[in-house]
């Protein structure tokens, strides 16, 4: 099997250039893994991420590492293991949502705590849509996104 790997610089450094570099790198991986899972899903279908078909898991960071490495799978990986974490669900619900004509988007969050920083990714659900799921909220930021969270309701706690 075939594993290509991204190492991306910018994710893991505090100064405010950085960090908004570092989001804007994940969205791009973000994107292309939900794409990586469309097309999985034109071929072939999958249960509702949403369903607990799932678990949500924290990958572990190895020995070392600033931010933590991290795997992010497809949704095959994901369906074969039965676990995933934020990225993975995230990416899975958004690239389900879109082929419903839903223009979703996994998102990343960035997370402070002092001396630390982390990102946390979750669904960008678009306005103006007629109802939302009980699993939907408004950031709480007030910023007036409409945000789901499936690592919340796969499990994370």
């Amino acid at each position: 099997m075939y594993r290509p790997t991204f190492a991306v610089d910018s994710v893991g450094r505090d100064d405010p250039q950085s960090l908004e570099l570092a989001k804007e790198h994940m969205q791009a991986l973000l994107d292309c893994l939900t794409a990586i899972d469309r097309a999985y899903m034109r071929r072939r279908q999958y249960p509702d991420i949403m369903s607990g078909v799932v678990k949500y898991d924290q990958d572990n960071p190895p020995p070392g590492s600033a931010c933590g490495d991290d795997d992010w799978s497809d949704v095959e990986i994901v369906m074969r293991r039965k676990i995933g974490d934020c990225d993975d669900l995230a990416c899975i619900r958004a690239a389900q949502l879109q082929s419903k004509g839903i223009s979703a988007r996994a998102i990343p969050l960035l997370r402070r705590a002092p001396g630390e920083h982390n990102y946390h990714i979750v669904v960008l659900w678009p306005p103006g849509l007629r109802s939302y799921p009980k699993t939907v909220y408004r950031d709480p930021t007030g910023s007036g996104l409409l945000l789901e969270d499936p690592s919340y309701w796969l499990g994370m706690r």
